[in-house]
């Protein structure tokens, strides 16, 4: 299971960094992949959408909403069907 402890160590660099992305993306969806934003949209299905539509495999990038709040949440889809 070592994805899990990829998008665990994805979310703690979010959390790291936190300050940064919500200067950066406040009320944004954005997509991390190692240490990297690759998506930024205005919803979780955008971001995850246009992130395997640019060759990124489910399972592999973090979906973060950004925003000031400390109610940070983890969702982890592992088929395309997502609600």
């Amino acid at each position: 299971m070592g994805y899990l402890n990829n998008l665990k160590d994805e979310f703690n660099y979010y959390i790291k960094h936190k300050d940064s992305f919500v200067e950066k993306y406040n009320g944004k969806f954005v997509s991390i992949k190692n240490h990297s934003v690759i998506c930024e949209a205005n919803t979780r299905e955008e971001a995850i959408t246009h992130t395997i539509k640019i060759g990124h495999a489910i399972g592999t990038f973090l979906v973060q909403y950004v925003s000031r709040s400390n109610d940070e949440s983890i969702q982890r889809f592992h088929s395309r069907v997502y609600c």
